[in-house]
């Protein structure tokens, strides 16, 4: 007859699997996650030169050639910053502006402007009543433009951090919940044929039952 287990050696929790860690043993630490910036131009001249501007910020950069192609990334990501140009021809600045702020999932998205033309103060006061929190022109100064998106970048990051945090807090009150009503986890019994059994380090019913039961194993 095989030995009787001891109370402490019955029942264990599952334990999930570990991260994968480094050389030394250490959790190895998460991988930072990129902010996405959107820059809309129909000059891929001047695209270009804001990307060099930005690269060594190393964020993801998304480009676009015009209102309607920028209007289409937006569906399927979102932006830690928008840098668009104000002078574009079919649909300008100010109308794709426009047409972000109606959109729920991006009317909050920071907009930054960019122009060598237009530079009256009428002009300027129309792109910050669409929402701009900035109106640069130029040309730019790479520090200045830099130094700028690399706050917004930041912000939004927080912003995203905060969310992630909130959301894992609800799941945590909500398995509370649960618990205070007796909806208490399974554990994995690894001494008693693998049954489960509701409680840590103690015997259930259902445990003692299918442990009692013929074949199983005694007490």
């Amino acid at each position: 007859m095989p030995a009787r287990m001891n109370r402490t050696d019955t029942l264990a929790p599952v334990v999930p699997p570990a991260h994968s860690s480094g050389n030394n043993g250490s959790p190895a630490p998460p991988q930072e996650v990129k902010a996405n910036i959107l820059l809309v131009d129909d000059r891929a001249d001047k695209l270009l030169a804001v990307e060099s501007i930005l690269a060594s910020l190393n964020q993801n950069i998304v480009k676009a050639r015009s209102g309607k192609e920028a209007l289409r990334h937006l569906l399927h990501q979102e932006f830690a910053v928008i840098l668009m140009d104000v002078s574009m021809p079919c649909m300008d600045g100010f109308e794709t502006a426009s047409l972000i702020r109606k959109r729920p999932s991006s009317e909050q998205t920071p907009i930054i402007f960019i122009t060598s033309i237009n530079t009256s103060e009428n002009h300027i006061a129309r792109g910050y009543s669409l929402g701009a929190v900035d109106y640069m022109l130029m040309p730019l100064v790479p520090e200045i433009l830099r130094s700028k998106v690399s706050v917004l970048v930041e912000l939004q990051k927080k912003s995203e951090l905060i969310r992630r945090q909130s959301e894992q807090l609800r799941h945590l009150e909500e398995s509370r919940h649960q618990h205070s009503r007796g909806d208490e986890p399974d554990f994995v019994c690894y001494k008693c044929l693998g049954c489960k059994c509701s409680g840590l380090f103690r015997r259930s019913y259902e445990c003692g039952r299918r442990r009692s039961q013929p074949g199983s194993l005694a007490d």
